[in-house]
């Protein structure tokens, strides 16, 4: 199993792919006694054999269309382009007997609705509270929290990030962590083979100066939290990673990759689990056949005639592109799981009617093997 931790959360640099690749159509002469190319006269049938190697462009910085190009490729660095294997997925649910029969084992059910048997689905949905508060929500998705994430809540939002560190925390190391809540995603019905994780530690000190409490009218409230070190904890933000690439996770309505939108979040503090998020998560199997990237200059021209050909007078300019593998639903329970290039397109320009500047962040999945859009579900 790999769990790699990313150091930084919401900016976090991908490392652009560069020793592996090189700019398309740029060719180094062969140096006097190298190797015959596939093909020549002379060439063995074993080099004639040889598959075509894959490259990609570290960066694009160009015009297409009218459509401006200003971006690096966000590809894994250890990523072997030539090894990429096809897959299927099913898509993982949480065993509700199972997560009922964990929680219970240490809290006391006061209230439920529906019954935890098998796995969750749209039909079969669970819901329970605990006498100390605690609650759990199962369906084709699991949450579960604790009253100990109000106080999280309260005092940790995007917007002060940045107050918050990476130490590590007095009663165990992120990566120890993370290592435990990957075994109770086991349990859960969530056997994890690989993936990514960001983290924040969040230290009792910052928390106290950074809550907020608000009443029902929305006005801002005395505290009466009372905080201690027993209050650390790390907030994880995880994504599947499977042969090698990072699982998107994007829908319909929230396509951003951002790690807020993320398909596993979770707090833990030395009590444990504290707060569980798990969405939209998958099992994987590989059909053996070999993917094969095309040209990206002919992805790039896809994107180009999509926006290029928009008559409305906005300008649009693609900043990122980074290869993802997505799981489209085939709509017998099964996945087939596409290998795209995920845009990120800037429309701005002049509203008609107001005369305000607007710019707007529009996302794109082009399938990297046949350049044809995907649709985000």
């Amino acid at each position: 199993m790999k769990y790699r931790k990313q150091i930084r959360l919401f900016l976090l640099t991908v490392v652009t792919l560069g020793s592996l690749a090189g700019c398309a159509g740029q060719a180094a002469a062969a140096p006097e006694g190298a190797a015959q190319k596939p093909g020549e006269p002379g060439a063995s049938q074993e080099q004639a054999e040889m598959p075509e190697v894959t490259q990609l462009p570290e960066t694009m910085k160009k015009e297409i269309n009218g459509v401006e190009f200003d971006l690096e490729l966000e590809v894994p660095e250890a990523l072997d382009l030539n090894g990429i294997k096809r897959s299927t997925a099913t898509r993982q649910a949480p065993k509700m007997d199972a997560v009922a029969g964990r929680i219970e084992e240490s809290k006391t059910l006061v209230e439920e609705r529906g019954t935890p048997e098998g796995e969750g689905s749209d039909s079969n949905s669970y819901y329970a509270m605990y006498e100390d508060n605690s609650m759990v929500s199962l369906n084709t998705t699991m949450t579960y929290s604790t009253p100990f994430f109000e106080k999280i809540h309260n005092s940790f939002r995007e917007e002060n990030t940045d107050k918050y560190t990476e130490e590590k925390a007095a009663f165990g190391t992120p990566e120890e962590c993370f290592e435990k809540l990957m075994g109770e995603m086991a349990q859960f019905g969530y056997p994890l083979e690989d993936c990514d994780y960001a983290y924040y530690t969040l230290d009792y000190a910052t928390m106290e100066q950074e809550e907020v409490i608000t009443d029902k009218s929305g006005e801002a409230a005395v505290s009466d939290s009372a905080w201690s070190e027993q209050d650390d904890c790390y907030y994880f933000f995880a994504e599947q990673v499977h042969d090698g690439i990072p699982v998107y996770f994007g829908e319909q309505n929230f396509p951003q990759d951002t790690l807020e939108n993320r398909p596993l979040q979770a707090v833990y503090s030395s009590a444990g689990l504290q707060r569980l998020d798990a969405g939209r998560l998958y099992q994987f199997t590989s059909t053996g056949e070999q993917a094969r990237l095309a040209d990206f200059e002919e992805i790039a021209g896809r994107i180009a005639d999509k926006y290029g050909n928009i008559l409305t007078g906005a300008s649009y300019k693609a900043v990122r592109a980074k290869l993802y593998q997505m799981p489209v639903d085939t709509g017998s329970g099964a996945y087939e799981v596409k290998l795209v290039w995920l845009f990120e397109v800037i429309e701005s320009g002049k509203d008609s009617e107001t005369g305000e500047d607007f710019a707007n962040t529009l996302y794109t999945c082009i399938d990297a093997e046949t350049g044809e859009e995907v649709v985000i579900e």
